[in-house]
């Protein structure tokens, strides 16, 4: 039915309508013949072509013939809005997104700033394109549209990068709070703490604020999953290093002792001993109560244990069990201590 109604409309430009819903269903393009060939001999050049060519693109195994098309209407109409599906599905079929590099050069040099330009740069990062190329853009973007879901997406990327001027780090910020329920949230949040300074406690308030917004979600009630434990492990990284500002104090050390509680969240991968949960905190948190004994035995003998295996080994084992048997005498710290 539906090639009929192509075959009917074929001298119509709407013929692209039953073409697309035939590889939106899933049916093999091999099926339509020389169908979509016809069709764009008599309207490729149209702006419903966009269309057409985005639903080949993700159809077919061989984008040979649909790149020819691709290129001849993108000479024509490169710098339309439409032209934003074209140029999506062709870099997800890339193996080497620099192919299409050029024509996203010439799109983005005139919609770049716009909020189509989402669909456009998430598929360029999503595919492994040059970070740096669209840098700009893509911090104006985020800055720009604050809850938009291809933006947070490019967070990803963005909060990663180096240098970044503080206005993105606090539109950063403000979006890793938007979407603090998001597991990804807790990555956002570890990469912008290379960003806390001395320098700029204004700034570094803000990142630190963000990121015990964050384990707030994720620490409580045994939320954490395993993925979730490297970037809690980096955060407090840095946290350990401002646990004592007194405006963070208490947020700090209950996130930590829920850290520490759920016995989940050490990263064998990741040398964290020094700063994520330094002794002196796990100490500070059983001395005000965040942390018990008996209530979180397990917790504390998984982290005891981690400090025995990790990289500083001895030395901070030793420290640990130093300041902790003396005050809160029990036997798990002889049970920490076996191998």
């Amino acid at each position: 039915m539906l090639l009929a109604q192509v075959d009917e409309r074929m001298l119509e430009c709407a013929a692209w309508v039953p073409l697309v819903i035939w590889m939106k269903l899933g049916l093999p393009v091999e099926g339509l013949g020389g169908r979509l060939g016809r069709w764009f001999e008599l309207h490729g050049e149209e702006l419903e072509a966009p269309h057409l060519l985005s639903a080949w693109f993700d159809a077919t195994t061989d984008c040979g013939e649909v790149v020819t098309h691709a290129r001849r209407w993108l000479e024509r109409h490169g710098t339309h809005l439409e032209a934003r599906f074209v140029l999506a599905s062709w870099i997800y079929r890339l193996d080497d997104v620099g192919e299409v590099a050029p024509y996203v050069d010439r799109w983005t040099g005139k919609n770049g700033t716009c909020h189509e330009a989402l669909l456009v740069f998430c598929a360029w990062y999503h595919n492994g394109g040059d970070q740096g190329r669209y840098r700009d853009l893509v911090l104006a973007l985020i800055e720009q549209f604050p809850t938009s879901e291809k933006a947070w997406f490019l967070t990803k990327f963005a909060s990663g990068w180096r240098d970044l001027p503080e206005r993105s780090i606090r539109a950063i910020c403000s979006m890793c709070r938007g979407f603090r329920n998001d597991p990804d949230s807790l990555w956002r949040t570890s990469r912008l703490c290379w960003h806390i300074s001395q320098d700029s406690w204004d700034l570094a308030r803000e990142i630190i604020r963000t990121a015990l917004d964050c384990l707030e979600i994720h620490c409580a009630d045994g939320q954490l999953n395993q993925e979730s434990h490297l970037p809690v492990a980096i955060v407090f990284n840095f946290l350990t290093d401002v646990w004592q500002a007194p405006e963070f104090e208490d947020r700090i050390l209950r996130n930590l002792a829920a850290a520490v509680s759920s016995g989940r969240v050490f990263h064998s991968e990741a040398n964290f001993v020094q700063g994520f949960g330094l002794p002196r905190i796990v100490f500070e948190a059983l001395r005000n109560g965040y942390l018990d004994v008996d209530r979180d035995r397990c917790g504390l003998i998984a982290y005891a244990q981690m400090l025995a295996r990790s990289d500083h080994g001895a030395p901070a084992f030793a420290e640990f069990l130093a300041l902790v048997s003396r005050r809160f005498p029990s036997d798990l710290w002889s049970a920490a201590a076996q191998p």
